[in-house]
């Protein structure tokens, strides 16, 4: 048994790391853990366990996994040293191209440039059409739509409060 080996079931021996190809179809989309939990409602924290094989996945976690992604089922299932199938790595291309493009559709300065990122953007949904939802790249700057980033670009006014004494000390 190799050092990077342990013993299972069956007298077989199994490779350490996850047994499937989450991290890879995650990253070949450019998909952050934090929005597979928005999609997902699990922590991060949970999917983090989940993806980097520290805790066993039950078919229905695997299922979650997949839907989020957007994948079929058997496409997270093969091999870590496998190459992502030509179906995942063409999606995930396709998406990072929509992004693109729906970044140059809200950029656009000229009507001209709006109609080619309208026309190139009906190309891409002609290809594949659930590609419909996918927004553009973040930008440096950008207003946070989340509860969370409404909080924190919420000013709290400080007015009534004595600010002259610290009454914790």
């Amino acid at each position: 048994m190799g050092l990077n080996e342990k013993p299972s079931v069956g007298g077989r021996t199994a490779k350490t790391g996850p047994p499937h190809r989450i991290t890879q179809v995650r990253e070949a989309q450019s998909v952050t853990l934090r929005t597979i939990a928005r999609r997902c409602g699990v922590s991060v924290r949970q999917l983090k366990l989940e993806e980097t094989g520290q805790v066993d996945l039950r078919l229905s976690d695997l299922q979650r996994w997949a839907q989020a992604l957007e994948v079929p089922l058997h496409d997270l299932l093969c091999e870590p040293s496998d190459n992502l199938t030509t179906s995942v790595a063409q999606r995930a291309q396709l998406i990072r191209i929509m992004k693109t493009v729906a970044a140059l559709r809200n950029e656009a300065e000229s009507s001209s440039q709006q109609r080619m990122a309208d026309r190139l953007r009906e190309q891409l949904l002609e290809i594949m059409p659930e590609l419909s939802t996918v927004t553009g790249w973040p930008r440096d700057g950008a207003r946070r739509t989340g509860p969370l980033g409404r909080i924190v670009e919420c000013p709290i006014s400080l007015d009534g409060f004595d600010t002259n004494h610290d009454s914790l000390l």
